[in-house]
């Protein structure tokens, strides 16, 4: 007996997607790499998409609700930590980022927003999303701040990337945290 193909769905080409372009680029991943990766024909992925571009655009939508869905649950655990509000919410962030699969959805959010008004528009919406939460502790300081968290996460993607083609994980240091709050905390 043959094995039993698994049902390809537009959710497993859009995370075949966002893996596929976190090693090569949203731009250099066609819609070859995507069905390789599925273990299916090209011409199957028209079943559920007319083209590229509708899946890089559902893919960027997929990334937004994933990443934007985390801030609440940072916030409930920087709440429920009876020390550094700031150091606990940062944190959870860092912490949860050694998931490849939000690693991956930032990574495609922030390499395209400059090129796709899609990733543009979820860029922001995270963002905004940190500063509402952060706002009651910082006040006018939260732009700032999520402003250089965003710039960590960013050295942490793209450290994430190198150490993940060598094949190990990367950690954000304790001491990064502090130096990064203590700046905000004043």
């Amino acid at each position: 007996m043959g094995m039993k193909r698994e049902r390809i769905s537009k959710q497993r080409i859009i995370e075949a997607f966002v893996s596929e372009s976190f090693t090569r680029g949203a731009e250099g991943t066609s819609l070859s790499d995507i069905a390789a990766a599925l273990g299916i024909k090209k011409s199957s992925l028209y079943n559920h998409y007319p083209n590229r571009e509708a899946i890089v655009s559902d893919a960027l939508s997929y990334c937004g609700g994933l990443l934007c869905a985390r801030i609440p649950l940072w916030l409930e655990e920087a709440r429920a930590h009876s020390g550094d509000f700031l150091f606990a919410f940062a944190r959870a962030l860092f912490a949860d980022f050694g998931s490849g699969q939000l690693v991956e959805a930032v990574s495609l959010v922030e390499s395209e927003k400059f090129f796709d008004d899609v990733a543009f528009s979820v860029s922001s919406r995270f963002k905004v999303g940190m500063v509402g939460v952060l706002f009651p502790v910082l006040g006018a300081r939260a732009e700032g701040f999520v402003g250089a968290l965003c710039l960590m996460l960013d050295d942490y993607v793209s450290a994430g990337k190198m150490m993940a083609r060598r094949g190990c994980g990367i950690e954000v240091s304790e001491e990064k945290l502090r130096a990064l709050i203590n700046g905000f905390s004043r």
